[in-house]
């Protein structure tokens, strides 16, 4: 099943696509490995060096080659490493033509939507390979040259959950904590609010992202929150009504986006593609359109406020479907938050998508609240 863009696609502008730097392979000197995923492997960049052959390239050519990645000064000062990295297609992937074909669409349509994507909380492309073109996996090159992420939200909450144990045993005065605790919630829901904006303009160019979940939320050199991974993401077609599920997914009953379900194995029974977090008009086969982010952001807001693994209980995938796809079953609310807060993480994983918020609602609820608990006495 491979993914290209509609043909009223917002994202196939040429004039967009000739804006991203083009680099050969042996102008990067690659470091060590930083992450592997199912068919792609990440590795930071030690060094880029552009070429010198002034035949083919002139110097102003090869200043706009390279003022977007700022070659020159690559190593950005206070910051531990390399701030950019090549995503490229593994060696297992390549000799699998099957799973080449998956891959390289995937990385292809990634490409596309981050060139065409200019947010703050969306993770940049600063590069592809000259090899390369926009385009169907058979034209798309080697690597993408992307922002690097130090960092994901799922390890950061480990983290924030770890500092809030410590703090309630240092804390003596009741009124001190609670001073704390809310400056510490302001601070989380701030990230939330992040990645509701990030949502918020990728819903503006007719996108659904379809795989929010910790690990594809990242923070940057600078702890700046970043939207990075776009693979199973899916611009919908332009100009269709959102409360035109048929039209908005393609066709009823799409599957799940995810590379296991395009290679034709079943996603229910496979740990690495079936997704807590998906919506169950995605996991149930039925059609969908943007709402279902809507859903998964309900459920990522619930872990950063609870600080805990949403349907942490439930045991295995086959209980979660039936309670929480076909059941309904949503994780428990703590009655000290909020009650907006409450409110809104509620409205988000509503059964009928037509009855969430959309993601405009929610910057609008995370900013007041966030404003209200900095400014509580």
């Amino acid at each position: 099943m491979t993914k290209t863009p509609s043909v009223n696609s917002c994202i196939s502008h040429i004039n967009i696509e000739r804006c991203v730097p083009q680099f050969r392979s042996d102008e990067i000197e690659l470091g060590d490995m930083i992450d592997s995923g199912d068919f792609c492997t990440v590795y930071e960049i030690q060094t880029i060096q552009t070429s010198n052959d002034h035949d083919s390239m002139s110097d102003k050519a090869l200043s706009e080659k390279t003022s977007p990645l700022g070659v020159k000064n690559f190593f950005r000062k206070n910051i531990k490493h390399a701030p950019y990295v090549v995503k490229c297609l593994s060696d297992e992937t390549k000799e699998d033509l099957k799973r080449f074909a998956v891959g390289a669409a995937d990385l292809a349509m990634g490409a596309r939507l981050l060139a065409s994507l200019n947010h703050p909380n969306i993770t940049k492309l600063r590069g592809v390979s000259a090899s390369g073109k926009f385009g169907t996996e058979q034209e798309m090159g080697d690597f993408l040259v992307l922002d690097r992420v130090e960092t994901t939200l799922d390890k950061r909450v480990i983290e924030w959950r770890s500092f809030s144990h410590k703090s309630l045993l240092r804390r003596k005065s009741p009124f001190s904590l609670n001073k704390q605790r809310r400056t510490f919630l302001a601070k989380r829901l701030r990230v939330a609010l992040d990645v509701a904006s990030a949502l918020q303009h990728i819903r503006q160019h007719d996108i659904v992202y379809l795989d929010l979940k910790p690990e594809n939320v990242g923070f940057d050199a600078y702890d700046n929150v970043q939207l990075f991974y776009f693979g199973s993401a899916k611009q919908l077609d332009y100009g269709s009504n959102a409360k035109e599920f048929n039209e908005m997914s393609g066709n009823k009953g799409v599957q799940p986006l995810t590379p296991e379900v395009a290679l034709g194995l079943p996603y229910n029974q496979k740990a690495d593609v079936y997704s807590f977090g998906m919506a169950p008009e995605v996991a149930l086969g039925l059609p969908y359109n943007q709402n279902a982010d809507v859903y998964s952001f309900g459920l990522l807001l619930w872990q950063i406020v609870a600080l805990a693994m949403p349907f942490g209980e439930i045991v295995c995938e086959q209980e979660h479907f039936e309670y929480a796809f076909k059941g309904n079953y949503r994780p428990p609310m703590d009655p000290k938050w909020p009650a907006l807060l409450q409110l809104l993480i509620k409205n988000c994983w509503q059964p009928n998508p037509t009855e969430r918020p959309d993601m405009k609602l929610c910057t609008k609820v995370l900013n007041s609240e966030i404003v209200r608990l900095k400014n509580v006495d």
